[in-house]
Protein backbone atom coordinates (compact mmCIF):
# COMPACT_ATOMS: atom_id res chain seq x y z
CA UNK A 1 0.00 0.00 0.00
CA UNK A 2 1.09 3.57 -0.69
CA UNK A 3 2.13 5.58 2.35
CA UNK A 4 0.62 8.93 3.36
CA UNK A 5 1.00 11.49 6.13
CA UNK A 6 -1.55 12.32 8.81
CA UNK A 7 -1.06 15.69 10.54
CA UNK A 8 -2.98 17.76 13.11
CA UNK A 9 -2.15 21.43 12.40
CA UNK A 10 -5.31 22.85 13.95
CA UNK A 11 -7.63 21.65 16.72
CA UNK A 12 -6.46 18.95 19.12
CA UNK A 13 -7.37 15.30 18.72
CA UNK A 14 -7.40 12.45 21.23
CA UNK A 15 -6.44 8.80 20.82
CA UNK A 16 -10.00 7.87 19.80
CA UNK A 17 -10.02 10.43 16.99
CA UNK A 18 -6.53 9.33 15.93
CA UNK A 19 -7.69 5.73 15.64
CA UNK A 20 -10.70 6.80 13.55
CA UNK A 21 -8.38 8.64 11.17
CA UNK A 22 -5.90 5.76 10.93
CA UNK A 23 -8.67 3.26 10.19
CA UNK A 24 -10.12 5.43 7.44
CA UNK A 25 -6.73 5.89 5.80
CA UNK A 26 -6.06 2.14 5.96
CA UNK A 27 -9.50 1.49 4.43
CA UNK A 28 -8.40 3.97 1.78
CA UNK A 29 -5.49 1.59 1.05
CA UNK A 30 -2.86 3.86 2.60
CA UNK A 31 -0.16 3.11 5.12
CA UNK A 32 -0.41 6.20 7.36
CA UNK A 33 2.63 7.87 8.90
CA UNK A 34 2.33 10.39 11.72
CA UNK A 35 4.33 12.08 14.44
CA UNK A 36 3.91 10.56 17.91
CA UNK A 37 3.22 14.06 19.27
CA UNK A 38 0.05 14.34 17.16
CA UNK A 39 -2.16 13.90 20.27
CA UNK A 40 -0.44 16.74 22.16
CA UNK A 41 -2.68 19.58 23.32
CA UNK A 42 -2.13 23.26 24.03
CA UNK A 43 -5.34 25.10 24.88
CA UNK A 44 -7.66 24.34 21.93
CA UNK A 45 -4.80 23.34 19.67
CA UNK A 46 -3.01 20.12 18.72
CA UNK A 47 0.11 21.12 20.61
CA UNK A 48 2.24 24.24 20.45
CA UNK A 49 2.88 26.29 17.33
CA UNK A 50 6.41 24.88 17.12
CA UNK A 51 5.12 21.29 17.33
CA UNK A 52 2.60 21.81 14.55
CA UNK A 53 5.08 23.70 12.35
CA UNK A 54 7.63 20.91 12.78
CA UNK A 55 4.99 18.31 11.88
CA UNK A 56 4.04 20.11 8.65
CA UNK A 57 7.66 20.68 7.61
CA UNK A 58 8.44 17.00 8.23
CA UNK A 59 5.45 15.81 6.17
CA UNK A 60 6.38 17.96 3.17
CA UNK A 61 10.12 17.28 3.30
CA UNK A 62 9.88 13.49 3.77
CA UNK A 63 10.59 11.47 0.63
CA UNK A 64 7.75 9.10 1.54
CA UNK A 65 4.02 9.79 1.59
CA UNK A 66 2.88 11.76 -1.46
CA UNK A 67 -0.46 12.66 0.13
CA UNK A 68 -0.94 14.67 3.34
CA UNK A 69 -4.26 14.41 5.18
CA UNK A 70 -5.34 16.71 8.01
CA UNK A 71 -7.04 15.17 11.04
CA UNK A 72 -9.49 18.00 11.81
CA UNK A 73 -10.14 21.72 11.60
CA UNK A 74 -10.91 24.02 14.50
CA UNK A 75 -8.60 26.95 15.20
CA UNK A 76 -4.95 27.88 14.89
CA UNK A 77 -3.67 27.07 11.39
CA UNK A 78 -3.23 30.71 10.40
CA UNK A 79 -0.59 31.35 13.07
CA UNK A 80 1.65 28.64 11.58
CA UNK A 81 2.12 30.38 8.23
CA UNK A 82 5.01 32.76 9.15
CA UNK A 83 7.08 29.94 10.67
CA UNK A 84 6.77 27.30 7.95
CA UNK A 85 9.81 26.28 5.89
CA UNK A 86 8.40 27.60 2.64
CA UNK A 87 11.62 27.09 0.69
CA UNK A 88 11.44 23.35 1.31
CA UNK A 89 7.65 23.08 1.08
CA UNK A 90 7.45 24.77 -2.33
CA UNK A 91 9.86 22.18 -3.76
CA UNK A 92 7.39 19.47 -2.82
CA UNK A 93 4.52 18.49 -5.10
CA UNK A 94 2.51 16.43 -2.65
CA UNK A 95 -1.27 16.35 -2.49
CA UNK A 96 -2.65 18.25 0.51
CA UNK A 97 -6.20 17.62 1.76
CA UNK A 98 -8.34 19.49 4.30
CA UNK A 99 -11.02 22.13 4.85
CA UNK A 100 -12.50 24.39 7.56
CA UNK A 101 -9.61 25.99 9.48
CA UNK A 102 -7.17 24.20 7.13
CA UNK A 103 -8.24 26.82 4.55
CA UNK A 104 -5.44 28.99 5.95
CA UNK A 105 -2.84 26.41 4.91
CA UNK A 106 -4.49 25.73 1.53
CA UNK A 107 -4.54 29.45 0.70
CA UNK A 108 -1.04 29.93 2.10
CA UNK A 109 0.28 27.19 -0.19
CA UNK A 110 -1.63 28.60 -3.16
CA UNK A 111 -0.36 32.13 -2.55
CA UNK A 112 3.22 30.87 -2.51
CA UNK A 113 2.84 29.25 -5.92
CA UNK A 114 2.67 25.67 -4.68
CA UNK A 115 2.50 23.25 -7.64
CA UNK A 116 1.12 20.22 -5.79
CA UNK A 117 -2.52 19.14 -5.70
CA UNK A 118 -4.53 21.24 -3.21
CA UNK A 119 -7.86 19.66 -2.30
CA UNK A 120 -10.62 21.23 -0.23
CA UNK A 121 -11.67 17.83 1.08
CA UNK A 122 -12.70 15.74 4.10
CA UNK A 123 -10.92 15.79 7.45
CA UNK A 124 -10.10 12.19 8.26
CA UNK A 125 -10.74 12.31 12.03
CA UNK A 126 -14.11 14.02 11.52
CA UNK A 127 -17.33 12.13 12.16
CA UNK A 128 -18.74 13.51 8.87
CA UNK A 129 -17.72 10.95 6.26
CA UNK A 130 -19.59 8.94 3.66
CA UNK A 131 -19.06 6.72 0.61
CA UNK A 132 -19.73 9.58 -1.82
CA UNK A 133 -16.96 11.68 -0.26
CA UNK A 134 -14.58 8.72 -0.39
CA UNK A 135 -15.32 8.06 -4.07
CA UNK A 136 -14.87 11.71 -5.09
CA UNK A 137 -11.75 12.14 -2.98
CA UNK A 138 -10.06 9.14 -4.63
CA UNK A 139 -10.73 10.62 -8.05
CA UNK A 140 -9.36 14.02 -6.96
CA UNK A 141 -6.19 12.51 -5.50
CA UNK A 142 -5.46 10.28 -8.45
CA UNK A 143 -6.31 12.87 -11.11
CA UNK A 144 -9.37 11.15 -12.57
CA UNK A 145 -12.31 13.00 -14.08
CA UNK A 146 -15.37 13.34 -11.88
CA UNK A 147 -18.66 15.21 -11.76
CA UNK A 148 -21.01 16.41 -9.04
CA UNK A 149 -24.74 16.60 -9.73
CA UNK A 150 -26.65 19.35 -7.95
CA UNK A 151 -29.68 18.11 -6.04
CA UNK A 152 -33.21 19.51 -6.11
CA UNK A 153 -32.45 21.22 -2.79
CA UNK A 154 -29.70 23.30 -4.37
CA UNK A 155 -30.70 26.96 -4.60
CA UNK A 156 -29.51 28.94 -7.63
CA UNK A 157 -29.69 32.61 -8.59
CA UNK A 158 -28.97 34.21 -11.97
CA UNK A 159 -27.59 30.87 -13.15
CA UNK A 160 -25.79 30.65 -16.49
CA UNK A 161 -22.96 28.61 -17.97
CA UNK A 162 -19.58 29.34 -16.46
CA UNK A 163 -16.19 27.71 -16.12
CA UNK A 164 -12.93 28.41 -14.34
CA UNK A 165 -10.64 27.44 -11.51
CA UNK A 166 -12.12 27.22 -8.01
CA UNK A 167 -10.60 29.15 -5.09
CA UNK A 168 -11.87 29.77 -1.58
CA UNK A 169 -12.75 27.64 1.43
CA UNK A 170 -13.90 28.60 4.89
CA UNK A 171 -15.54 32.04 4.83
CA UNK A 172 -14.12 33.31 8.13
CA UNK A 173 -10.57 32.16 7.31
CA UNK A 174 -10.76 33.48 3.75
CA UNK A 175 -11.78 36.86 5.17
CA UNK A 176 -8.94 36.78 7.71
CA UNK A 177 -6.39 36.35 4.89
CA UNK A 178 -7.27 39.68 3.27
CA UNK A 179 -4.45 42.28 3.49
CA UNK A 180 -1.86 39.64 4.41
CA UNK A 181 0.91 38.25 2.22
CA UNK A 182 -1.23 35.10 1.86
CA UNK A 183 -4.20 36.87 0.26
CA UNK A 184 -5.17 35.30 -3.07
CA UNK A 185 -6.68 36.77 -6.23
CA UNK A 186 -10.29 35.87 -7.01
CA UNK A 187 -10.48 37.54 -10.42
CA UNK A 188 -11.82 35.19 -13.11
CA UNK A 189 -12.17 32.46 -10.47
CA UNK A 190 -15.14 30.54 -9.13
CA UNK A 191 -15.26 31.57 -5.47
CA UNK A 192 -16.40 28.77 -3.17
CA UNK A 193 -17.25 29.49 0.48
CA UNK A 194 -18.27 27.29 3.42
CA UNK A 195 -18.54 27.69 7.18
CA UNK A 196 -20.01 26.17 10.32
CA UNK A 197 -21.29 27.37 13.68
CA UNK A 198 -21.57 31.00 12.58
CA UNK A 199 -24.30 33.51 13.43
CA UNK A 200 -26.30 34.74 10.39
CA UNK A 201 -25.31 38.36 11.05
CA UNK A 202 -21.63 37.34 11.15
CA UNK A 203 -21.95 35.60 7.78
CA UNK A 204 -23.68 38.70 6.37
CA UNK A 205 -20.94 40.99 7.71
CA UNK A 206 -18.11 38.83 6.35
CA UNK A 207 -19.73 38.72 2.90
CA UNK A 208 -19.90 42.53 2.90
CA UNK A 209 -16.25 42.60 3.93
CA UNK A 210 -15.44 40.53 0.83
CA UNK A 211 -17.44 42.91 -1.35
CA UNK A 212 -15.95 46.10 0.10
CA UNK A 213 -12.42 44.72 -0.18
CA UNK A 214 -12.93 43.94 -3.88
CA UNK A 215 -12.76 40.15 -3.56
CA UNK A 216 -16.05 39.75 -5.44
CA UNK A 217 -15.01 41.94 -8.38
CA UNK A 218 -14.56 39.90 -11.53
CA UNK A 219 -15.46 36.48 -10.09
CA UNK A 220 -16.96 33.98 -12.55
CA UNK A 221 -19.45 32.66 -9.98
CA UNK A 222 -20.14 32.33 -6.28
CA UNK A 223 -20.71 28.89 -4.78
CA UNK A 224 -21.79 28.32 -1.19
CA UNK A 225 -21.67 25.19 0.90
CA UNK A 226 -24.45 24.17 3.27
CA UNK A 227 -23.10 26.24 6.21
CA UNK A 228 -23.72 23.51 8.79
CA UNK A 229 -25.00 24.49 12.23
CA UNK A 230 -25.66 28.04 11.00
CA UNK A 231 -29.33 28.60 11.76
CA UNK A 232 -31.57 30.90 9.68
CA UNK A 233 -28.74 32.20 7.52
CA UNK A 234 -30.45 31.82 4.12
CA UNK A 235 -32.52 35.07 4.33
CA UNK A 236 -29.29 37.00 5.06
CA UNK A 237 -27.52 35.27 2.16
CA UNK A 238 -30.36 35.97 -0.24
CA UNK A 239 -30.52 39.61 0.90
CA UNK A 240 -26.80 40.01 0.28
CA UNK A 241 -26.99 38.43 -3.18
CA UNK A 242 -29.90 40.68 -4.15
Amino acid sequence: MESCWLIAPSGKINSKKLNIALKRLKDFKYTPMYDETIVDSDYYFAGTIDRRVSEINKAFSCSKGNTIFCARGGFGSICLLPKLDWKTIIKSKKTFVGHSDITALLLGLYSKGYKGNLIHGPLVASMFWNKKQTKLLKKCIFGKNYSVTLTEKTKTKNIEDFSGNIIGGNLRIFTHMIATEYEVSTKNKILFLEDTNEEPAAIYTMLWHLKLSGKLDGVKALMFGKFKKCKNYLPFLEDFLS
